[in-house]
């Protein structure tokens, strides 16, 4: 098995796959987006729970995250942060999520690269 040379964490809208038009389609797009962008092997992770895309591809390696708790939430994710090369965010531009600002901070803090990604509404 190769090992991934890149690790990618995703995070999206708490209702991402009710307001999004087509979310298996846009996800395996991303996922073909990801894997043509960059030309090492890529290994994605997802967080659990609502912020996750575990709902729309069981495939998906899942990071346990409380999304109750904002502070828990990103908490985890930044004791898990060096494992993560990069974060995408999957997210409507109007819509201001604290739990998502709240991972991109952390993130932003490591030096971590942030893409956003929207998505069309249905």
């Amino acid at each position: 098995m190769i090992k991934p040379e890149l690790t990618i964490l995703i995070v999206s809208d708490s209702n991402f796959k009710n307001l999004c038009d087509d979310p298996t389609s846009y996800v395996e797009k991303l996922y073909g987006i990801l894997n043509n962008r960059y030309k090492v092997p890529i290994k994605i992770i997802t967080v659990s729970g609502r912020y996750g895309l575990s709902a729309i591809d069981s495939n998906i390696e899942t990071l346990d995250v409380e999304d109750r708790n904002k502070t828990l939430f990103t908490q985890t994710i930044e004791n898990h942060a060096a494992v993560f090369d990069e974060l995408q965010i999957i997210s409507l531009s109007n819509i201001v999520d604290p739990f998502i600002e709240g991972v991109a901070d952390t993130m932003s803090a490591l030096q971590k690269n942030i893409t956003r990604y929207s998505y069309k509404r249905k």
